[in-house]
């Protein structure tokens, strides 16, 4: 039996630093193992990854909207590159209960395995995001097997202490990180034994 492709989906809202996570993710990743990549990003941020540094290491669809993703986009695409890993940037606003549906179909569950689900968090707006629009926050901290508090440098300690407790009430078994910036992601990211 071949061995499934491994999925990892990032999600947050706009700004949180998901595609610094992503390009963090893969510079360490291409210095420990080469892996040939593919990097589904289902919004357009602030950030882009550059496919010419990871050269043929990675492969970047750019801009995929959420509701082109099905099965057959799968099944197509990993027929097409054949990934050993696909890193979906899921728009934080998409509940990702719906993304690991369609991943979870018995076609698509034959050739890949979800192991992990990541969000990140602005600490600057998190609890403006909690107050307005917790019926989307909630359900992907909910899934998440790790949550990453980013901007914490935005903030003092007490404000990060209340937003990790607020975190642990909606999911008690996720690892959360803290990152000071979207440029010490890296750093958060080896300190935390994440990636081997």
């Amino acid at each position: 039996m071949l061995k499934k492709i491994e999925v990892e989906i990032i999600t947050g809202f706009l700004g949180s630093g998901k595609t610094s996570f992503i390009k963090s993710y893969l510079d360490i990743a291409k210095k420990n193992y080469l892996r040939k990549s593919m990097v589904i990003q289902c919004e357009k941020g602030k950030e882009i990854i550059n496919n010419n540094f990871y050269k043929d290491k990675v492969l970047s669809i750019k801009e995929i909207d959420v509701k082109d993703i099905n099965e057959e986009f799968f099944i197509k695409n990993i027929k097409f590159y054949e990934p050993n890993k696909i890193i979906i940037e899921n728009n934080g606003i998409y509940n990702t209960s719906n993304l690991i549906n369609i991943l979870l179909d018995k076609n698509l569950k034959k050739h890949i395995k979800i192991v992990a689900v990541v969000v990140l968090v602005d600490a600057k707006t998190f609890e403006m995001f909690i107050k307005n629009l917790a019926h989307m926050i909630m359900p992907n901290i909910n899934i998440a097997n790790v949550i990453i508090i980013n901007n914490k440098s935005l903030i003092n300690k007490e404000q990060l202490i209340k937003i990790e407790k607020k975190i642990k009430k909606i999911n008690t078994n996720a690892q959360i990180l803290k990152s000071e910036s979207s440029l010490d992601i890296k750093q958060t990211l080896n300190k935390s034994g994440l990636i081997k």
